[in-house]
């Protein structure tokens, strides 16, 4: 099976159908080690044609788990995975040419891509897309990230975004909770007290 998995990826035009068998054919693998070395080589293969399906997605973060017996193992999916996501969020708010521009190991372009998204939410669901970068990326804060789209929500008028920002985490972080609304507060406050 893992045969087959390699040639699908390595052989010819990389296509989404043969992404998809090949992904199978890792999923029916015996052990959960061999599910996750299949799955590897089907995570390097979309991260290289940028197939950023949600199903692949949620397949290597599976493939983690098949590979807990195997620490080699587990730390190259964790970063396949890694990039998969950064990728996934690359296409969807920058397009297909950003793919190229973008390096992964400059902290530049992280927080440019971070800003970017950033300013692109429109709907408290995208706040994971924030949130995941904030995992992807130690360095970045998940409170101060999540505070940037608060404060333009405010300038921008939309309570409605406010509310759904504020009850995502609730419902994910209880710790992240407590800090975003107690800014909250504080930031009502300052707004108050300048009236």
């Amino acid at each position: 099976l893992l045969t087959n998995v390699h040639l699908l990826c390595k052989d010819g035009e990389l296509t989404s159908a043969k992404i998809e068998e090949a992904a199978s054919i890792s999923r029916s693998c015996w052990t959960d080690e061999k599910k996750s070395v299949g799955t590897l080589v089907v995570v390097k293969a979309a991260i290289l044609c940028g197939y950023t399906q949600p199903w692949i997605m949620e397949q290597s973060r599976q493939a983690i788990d098949w590979a807990s017996s195997n620490a080699t193992l587990r730390s190259e999916m964790q970063e396949a995975a890694r990039l998969l996501l950064i990728d996934s969020i690359i296409l969807k708010y920058c397009g297909r040419g950003a793919r190229e521009l973008f390096r992964v190991d400059n902290p530049k372009h992280v927080i440019n891509l971070l800003d970017f998204v950033i300013r692109s939410v429109k709907k408290p669901e995208q706040l994971r897309d924030i949130l995941d970068l904030c995992d992807t990326f130690l360095q970045l804060s998940k409170r101060d990230c999540v505070v940037a789209v608060l404060r333009q929500a405010i300038d921008k008028g939309q309570a409605d975004l406010c509310v759904g920002i504020l009850d995502d985490p609730f419902k994910q972080n209880p710790t992240l909770s407590d800090e975003l609304l107690a800014w909250a507060l504080s930031f009502v406050l300052e707004v108050l007290a300048e009236i």
